[in-house]
């Protein structure tokens, strides 16, 4: 995929909104990258699949994905606000393999995915890492991918993802290992054009976010006097073991089952693939946090990413913004938590839409991050989220991913187990995506404040049978 208006080789742009946020709010515990963790079937390709492999297939491709050439480079004393710089790749240093002892499985790999997302990316190189997983008990492969959020967003990422994988297997060409040429020292005069251009610009910029700020507010002030009914807001989460501040450590656990489960429970009941999401993800919780003796009598809060993009546009970046939704742990029948979450999430919606979904995205156009990166390390560092109220306890989502198998070289992509990032006071991520006739969850925790992630995952099959029983009783 080739993005529109790709900028020259060694070409300096600021690092603005949302990307800017994720560069500048990253601390020793919060890791603002997303980890996705592949299973791949080599066991009838022509050739196997390892890291040197992983290589061909990217080498001819980096000149169409500009994101994954993309360094961050910071500016001389004076000009405090980080560039990208567009930059070649060396292969050999984003690439690696491991291999597990014989007989490992997904439990092996998720605790070695763990480890990987507890550390950071480096800053001297495009911030993005591949890891290929050998050692496999039933001969498969893993594919451990690690992209810093401040590149790419949900809907980039699948920019990514089709740069790596095809609708056909096909063998790469061998590689030129000696292809890779260092990237000359960048001019602090570049530096200086880019900082004017972000003088010139803010102006116009901050005039556009203040009206849009303004329109927001009046249009919210007047809407909820008529509101029916209460959508879940932030700082009214309940304060439970994932309203703590955390450590770089990090857990991750996988589950996965049918599609047609899931619609079917979506048939029955009249509802959508993301109530169904929700409403297990809320059944699983429930029984995790009990287990924990933890469990609150009114829902938790979690925070939803959910895209603002306009159709067709896959750039990179982020064009996200945050819809809050509550989650009914503290209800008791699985049936009534999914009709809880099918009432309660079009609330959740109307005040997203209220507030406006571009009011985000707006505000961390013009906010100072250098500033308040500061104030971030500060609340991390202080351990200010065991004494503050949480804003949420969890980030959870739901997408629909790829309905056709995915080969990556002459691989077939099995699975995939997207994991999200968690920061202080919300020490759970929850990502579920849908991949052929799958749906797969990926779970992600800070196991220093949180009960075993593998719980949580092990308490999706139950909940899912639950329901489709529930469901097949509606016949």
């Amino acid at each position: 995929m080739v993005e529109a208006s790709e900028p020259p080789a060694g070409d300096l742009r600021p690092v603005v909104g949302l990307d800017a946020a994720f560069l500048r709010t990253e601390t020793a515990s919060t890791l603002w990258h997303v980890v996705g963790v592949i299973v791949l079937d080599d066991r009838d390709a022509a050739a196997p699949f390892d890291a040197e492999m992983l290589r061909r297939v990217l080498a001819p491709r980096l000149d169409a994905v500009e994101v994954l050439r993309r360094r961050v480079v910071d500016g001389p004393v004076g000009v405090p606000a980080a560039r990208w710089l567009t930059a070649p790749v060396d292969l050999d240093l984003h690439v690696q393999g491991v291999r597990l002892p014989e007989g490992a499985g997904l439990a092996e790999v998720a605790a070695l995915a763990g480890e990987i997302a507890g550390r950071p990316l480096p800053r001297d190189r495009p911030l993005w890492e591949f890891t290929v997983v050998d050692g496999l008990a039933d001969g498969r492969k893993a594919l451990i991918a690690k992209v810093h959020h401040s590149l790419v967003d949900g809907v980039a990422a699948v920019g990514v993802l089709g740069a790596v994988f095809t609708a056909a297997p096909e063998v790469p060409p061998v590689r030129d290992a000696r292809a890779f040429v260092p990237p000359p020292p960048v001019d602090s005069r570049s530096h200086l054009r880019a900082a004017a251009q972000v003088a010139i610009d803010q102006p116009a910029v901050l005039a556009r976010v203040l009206t849009r700020l303004v329109r927001s507010g009046w249009d919210l002030v007047r809407a909820v006097p008529g509101r029916s009914g209460t959508p879940a807001l932030p700082f009214t989460a309940p304060r439970v073991c994932l309203s703590r501040s955390i450590t770089p450590a990090r857990a991750a656990a996988f589950a996965d089952f049918d599609l047609a489960a899931l619609d079917e429970i979506r048939r029955a009941f009249a509802v959508t693939f993301n109530d169904v999401a929700v409403a297990v993800t809320a059944g699983v919780l429930r029984t995790w946090l009990a287990e924990a003796g933890d469990r609150p009598d009114r829902p938790l809060v979690a925070a939803v990413p959910t895209s603002v993009r306009r159709s067709g546009d896959a750039r990179s970046g982020n064009e996200v913004s945050v819809l809050f939704g509550a989650l009914p742990v503290h209800l008791d029948d699985p049936v009534a938590r999914l009709a809880f979450v099918a009432d309660q999430m079009p609330r959740d919606k109307a005040l997203y839409e209220q507030v406006g979904p571009r009011t985000l995205p707006a505000l961390a156009l013009v906010a100072p991050w250098n500033l308040a990166a500061a104030a971030f390390r500060a609340y991390s560092d202080l351990g200010l989220a065991d004494r503050l109220p949480p804003a949420v306890n969890l980030v959870c989502t739901s997408v629909p991913g790829p309905a056709v198998p995915l080969y990556c070289g002459d691989a077939r992509m099995d699975v995939m187990f997207p994991l999200g990032p968690i920061f202080d006071g919300a020490a759970l991520n929850v990502t579920v995506i849908s991949y052929t006739d799958r749906v797969c969850a990926g779970f992600l925790t800070c196991p220093e404040v949180a009960p075993p992630v593998q719980h949580l995952a092990d308490a999706v099959a139950d909940e899912v049978a639950a329901l489709l029983a529930a469901a097949r009783d509606q016949e």
